[in-house]
């Protein structure tokens, strides 16, 4: 038999506090309190649940660009102007500049380096050349 529609929209709601209360620096009582409420109102529905079986669905935060496709185009401005070779973070703080954004702290700054390293990579093919090792730079081939 299915499970009751009730149960797997608790869950969802479940996991969705978990990966929130993971997200947080400290621990938040208020938070706590619901995710116990809500796992007390799924155990109502059905009591032989195991919560451990749950993970923890992470918070994703507002996007990072103001249209689709942005941070692309501007990181493939940034490199077809660039003097030099750049490292994949350098590109992505470029590119924040580039729109007129405020570039994230360095963490951030690194994953989204990364997703448009992978974007360059798709769009230039073998004309973007990456050269080193840690940290990759990257710079366009001159055309012959």
């Amino acid at each position: 038999m299915a499970r009751p529609q009730v149960v797997t929209t608790l869950e969802r709601k479940y996991a969705r506090l978990l990966g929130l209360q993971s997200k947080l620096p400290s621990a938040c009582p208020a938070l706590a309190q619901d995710i116990a409420h809500v796992a007390a109102v799924i155990r109502m529905f059905e009591p032989d649940w195991d919560q451990s079986s749950v993970k923890p669905v992470m918070y994703r935060g507002p996007a990072r660009w103001a249209k689709k496709g942005q941070g692309s185009r501007a990181a493939m401005e940034v490199v077809r102007h660039a003097d030099r070779p750049l490292s994949a973070t350098e590109i992505a703080r470029a590119a924040y500049l580039h729109c007129g954004l405020e570039p994230p702290h360095n963490n951030e700054l690194r994953l989204v380096g990364a997703d448009l390293a992978y974007s360059l990579r798709r769009h230039f093919g073998g004309a973007l050349v990456a050269s080193g090792k840690r940290p990759v730079r990257y710079r366009l081939r001159k055309p012959d």
